[in-house]
């Protein structure tokens, strides 16, 4: 039973209770779903897990165990910002629904390249105190 409630995991159907013991709520997949032998159906998009679901094997149809990692990450990442898609959204007043996992791919970019800019600088820097002084190479 684990197996189909694995495949539906969002932020909304975790819950804890009074002990803190997470709770896993939600039986959709159980009832029918969008999944037929490992392949998304026809189904409408309202019923599927948007912003929790990895938009590459959505393309595809297709789902593995990675889609669960997928959504379990964008459940930390909506613990860890305090925030969903929906209230992102609000939050930036976007006319289209922003995912949390774009916002932490571009901050991650963001971060990458600020640190790929310092390491140019320091290298700058590096040089030019290396042309200054060549006996501090050695």
């Amino acid at each position: 039973m684990l197996q189909y409630l694995v495949h539906n995991l969002s932020a909304a159907h975790v819950l804890v209770d009074k002990d803190f013991n997470p709770l896993v709520v939600d039986f959709a997949m159980i009832l029918g779903g969008g999944l037929v032998d490992g392949r998304f159906t026809g189904l409408p998009a309202v019923l599927r897990s948007h912003g929790y679901e990895d938009i590459n094997v959505v393309a595809i149809g297709m789902w593995t165990a990675g889609n669960d990692v997928f959504a379990l990450g964008v459940v930390l990442l909506e613990l860890i910002l305090q925030s969903t898609s929906a209230g992102l959204t609000k939050a930036l007043r976007c006319p289209h629904l922003v995912f949390i996992h774009e916002v932490a791919y571009g901050l991650y970019v963001g971060e990458q390249a600020r640190a790929k800019e310092r390491e140019s600088k320091f290298s700058y820097l590096k040089k030019l105190c290396l042309c200054a002084h060549p006996r501090a190479e050695e």
